[in-house]
């Protein structure tokens, strides 16, 4: 069985493009609704050739309205509070992206709600609805932020249909469209869902007429703990699609792509305490090693945002060398309860040319090993110390935040 701790350069190399926030990807025209921040919508889009009125409200919406008394004065704002039940604006258009609130130990829960109406222009005519989601875009390979990518493997989402427009279940009325975690809904939902207008018919699903609408809720809660780096954002698109129903079932979804992302794969435990700070890469003997010639990555942080583990590996530069492998890695996480404890941790790698590092997980360090020269006594390596806010001048596969100091014996 392979071990769930080994790393690739690809995936590495996917970490390292430090994905910090998800985007959905769904076209440059759409409108963007940010929950409690309670943004305006706007933009305009046609879909399947028949209109459509779309918006967003959080449960709790506090709305800003921006009124200028003149071209050339500043906007006035001022701020209302919008009643549930009422979105702020209707705009034309086929997609919404919806961002969460931060969510942490104290922010865990949240709902809102997505609303769509088939116009009474004198144009359109009677169709089906149907509606998806984008995939979550947090794959463990490809995220530095992976108390992200965790939040979409750990927040509880319920998707139903919000009879009330307020995005809040009605006890006994409520009709659930999807419930799981965030990456499980979302994958769920990718493929399409075509939208009933009369919830009373349980049997059948039945086409909108122009005028109609309805409104899709969204229930969320956090029930795991994860470490959250101050509070982490997750966000979606909700896409929208009319279809003529005139002489046609629409049986079969507008969109054939799928999720290939795995819900069931954990990115990083939670690993809390001190943070690392600094790594350092030693050898026994032969060849010394050289600034650039292991790249690594964060690849976990604590609660603080400080990391706590780190994805590394030898460049193919640094073996054509002649370097044969990194005997083992160093990391200082902090003053222990002795003032000559420095918390130093020692970790062995099976390859030399890979591996992972997390606190708490290491062998003690010896009492050669001091923080001003970590590698034991007549080895020789390089060393990295974490100083938030570092532009990093090093070779582009180490990140900013860290700078470099050679170390020897």
């Amino acid at each position: 069985m392979k071990d769930k701790r080994s790393v690739s350069r690809r995936q590495l190399l996917y970490t390292l493009g430090g994905v910090s926030a998800i985007t959905a990807a769904v076209g440059a025209t759409g409108t963007t609704a940010r929950l409690l921040d309670a943004e305006r919508l706007g933009g305009a889009f046609t879909t399947g050739g028949l209109d459509l009125d779309i918006c967003w409200q959080d449960g709790q919406l506090h709305a800003e309205n921006t009124e200028a008394e003149s071209e050339t004065e500043e906007d006035a704002k001022t701020t209302e509070v919008i009643e549930p039940g009422f979105c702020p604006e209707f705009v034309n258009g086929s997609i919404i992206e919806v961002q969460l609130p931060k969510i942490d130990a104290e922010n865990r829960t949240g709902s809102g709600s997505a609303r769509v109406r088939l116009p009474d222009d004198g144009h359109n005519n009677v169709a089906w609805l149907w509606f998806r989601t984008s995939c979550p875009e947090s794959p463990c390979t490809q995220v530095g932020d992976y108390s992200l990518a965790n939040l979409y493997r750990a927040l509880d989402l319920r998707v139903f249909y919000d009879v009330d427009c307020d995005g809040e279940p009605e006890e006994g009325e409520t009709v659930t469209i999807a419930e799981g975690t965030l990456c499980e809904v979302l994958s769920e939902l990718h493929s399409g869902v075509r939208l009933d207008s009369d919830l009373s018919s349980a049997d059948e699903i039945d086409s909108f007429t122009p005028g109609q609408e309805v409104c899709i809720g969204f229930e969320w809660e956090l029930t795991a703990d994860i470490c959250i780096e101050g509070g982490s954002e997750a966000s979606f698109s909700l896409e929208f699609y009319a279809e003529q129903a005139r002489h046609n079932m629409a049986m079969e979804s507008p969109w054939d792509d799928e999720c290939t992302v795995r819900c069931d794969e954990v990115c990083q435990d939670c690993v809390q305490g001190k943070g690392i700070s600094f790594v350092a890469f030693c050898v026994e003997d032969g060849e010394p090693l050289q600034d650039g010639d292991v790249c690594f990555g964060v690849t976990g942080t604590n609660s603080e945002g400080e990391p706590t583990r780190l994805a590394w590996y030898l460049t193919q530069a640094a073996q054509d060398r002649g370097v044969d492998g990194v005997d083992y890695t160093v990391l200082k996480t902090g003053n222990g309860p002795m003032p000559t404890d420095f918390a130093i941790e020692n970790f062995y790698s099976n390859s030399g040319v890979e591996g992972y590092v997390t606190i708490h997980e290491g062998t003690p360090g010896t009492g050669d090993q001091l923080p001003q020269s970590p590698c034991k006594d007549g080895h020789t390596g390089i060393k990295y110390d974490y100083e938030p806010g570092f532009d990093s001048p090093n070779d582009p596969c180490v990140p900013d935040d860290w700078e470099f100091s050679e170390t020897r014996d």
